[in-house]
């Protein structure tokens, strides 16, 4: 699995498990995994990008 390999949006929602709206709402919200624009419409991301935005979201369960 190459980190620098560029995914579009649609890649990305499916391996996310979203639909590629919900990634279009959170770039309008800066949330998410980080994105490159290139040219004046076309997102991509990096797999590494995301594979850090995921390990950034894992919680730990608290004791109870």
């Amino acid at each position: 699995m190459n980190p620098d390999e560029l995914l579009d949006t649609k890649a990305t929602a499916a391996w996310l498990g979203v639909a590629p709206i919900t990634l279009e709402i959170w770039r309008c919200k800066n949330r998410g995994p980080d994105y490159i624009v290139c040219g004046t419409r076309s997102i991509r991301y990096r797999r590494g990008a995301v594979l850090a935005w995921l390990e950034a979201q894992t919680r730990k369960p608290t004791a109870a």
